[in-house]
């Protein structure tokens, strides 16, 4: 909400002694950041659908599939790998894992605790 939208002379705006918060941009950028990251439907991830070039390292944890899968993605694209932990808190089910293209996982897959993590490099 600003001065100029305020279109029916409520008074509402940003030079008012309390500003109104904008929830749905602050929703907003949360889910699309997710989005960026990991996106899931049926029985998929995408891993990594759209990291910007600015992003070469990092890492996000706790993201809920809609399987109700929590990931978590630490990655290093100057190393060309990322590592990916599944922890499924639900019933076991398959899954699978899309990776960006030229990415492939490892053959060895290690399971913890009933978390299991892959690691993805490049081919």
């Amino acid at each position: 909400m600003t001065v100029h939208n305020d279109w029916r002379q409520m008074g509402i705006g940003v030079r008012m002694p309390w500003a109104p918060v904008q929830l749905d941009a602050n929703m907003g950028i949360t889910a699309a950041l997710n989005e960026m990251l990991m996106q899931s439907y049926g029985d998929t991830i995408l891993l990594l659908p759209a990291l910007p070039d600015r992003l070469r390292k990092g890492n996000v944890t706790g993201l809920l599939t809609r399987q109700g899968i929590l990931v978590d993605i630490h990655w290093d694209m100057n190393r060309m790998c990322f590592d990916v932990t599944l922890n499924n808190r639900h019933a076991p089910r398959a899954i699978t894992l899309r990776a960006p293209d030229s990415y492939l996982p490892d053959r060895n897959v290690h399971t913890v605790d009933g978390c299991v993590t892959v690691r993805f490099h490049r081919a």
